[in-house]
């Protein structure tokens, strides 16, 4: 888990001081950091207004918006994800903290299957091929879908989210990106 001070350190780093959304148990380390530090901050009626803010802020400033919510509260901010954010309207990007509440699923460990299992290390090696992680590769790859609107990111500290989001320095062209494809079995059926 990252902890509250890494990620508002991570945001003054990579400039990023804009912040809307809707407080939360869960996040109320987040939320006492943002009323101690000096930065904007509107706290949103709900998680579709907390966006649409930071979509404004982004479309005024050209700066990217750190949105936060709970989990259940992804419903409500759909519509302007969809719509506004969306690659194929304005293509806006947003960071943001989504709490998560509930239990862990059992049904989550299908995901642990073999055939997924030999998928990630499939993933390393082409990922070795080009000096990138699998995760890179990943989303470097999601990237470029016409059909991907939003990415989710799971990453659980600093390290993880830097890396994640290095991958807009990577420049692989649309040749290379076949080549990953066509090199693997798994992504070949879904490219």
């Amino acid at each position: 888990m990252i902890e509250t001070k890494q990620i508002f350190d991570f945001f003054k780093k990579n400039n990023i001081d804009f912040f809307s959304g809707v407080p939360d148990s869960i996040l109320k380390k987040t939320s006492h950091y943002l009323e101690k530090k000096n930065v904007q901050n509107i706290v949103a009626a709900n998680e579709g207004a907390a966006v649409s803010i930071g979509l404004g802020y982004y479309l005024k400033t050209k700066k990217i918006p750190v949105i936060y919510m709970q989990n259940s509260g992804l419903g409500n901010a759909i519509n302007p994800l969809i719509s506004l954010a969306n690659s194929k309207v304005y293509r806006i990007p947003v960071f943001m903290i989504v709490g998560w509440r509930g239990e862990k699923s059992k049904k989550l460990d299908r995901f642990l299957s073999k055939k997924n299992l030999d998928f990630i290390e499939e993933l390393a090696k082409i990922g070795a091929n080009f000096n990138i992680s699998s995760a890179q590769l990943s989303i470097s790859w999601l990237l470029r879908r016409n059909s991907v609107s939003s990415i989710i990111l799971g990453n659980r500290n600093i390290t993880q989210l830097e890396e994640s989001l290095n991958v807009f320095e990577i420049n692989q062209t649309d040749r290379e990106q076949m080549e990953i494809c066509s090199q693997n079995q798994y992504l070949h059926q879904i490219a």
